[in-house]
């Protein structure tokens, strides 16, 4: 996420649970696998737009060094 811009983002797909090629972008990936706390929506427009923000990629950082850590 933190090397595609978000045009590129908004191209790429990625398999659902079963496994199915394609089926989810990358906001519904995010509104599957991650869930906020406390639960908060995700508004697809407002992630394209603050994706290249300072706040916004450190936190994205943030979460993938946190699932790193979870899978050691």
């Amino acid at each position: 996420m933190l090397e595609k811009s978000a045009d590129e983002l908004r191209q790429v797909r990625y398999a659902d649970y079963g496994g199915t090629a394609n089926a989810w972008s990358i906001t519904e990936l995010l509104r599957h696998y991650f869930v906020p706390n406390p639960p908060a929506a995700l508004d697809e427009k407002r992630f394209y737009e603050d994706l290249g923000e300072p706040a916004a990629r450190a936190a994205i950082q943030h979460q993938l060094d946190e699932v790193s850590r979870a899978l050691q």
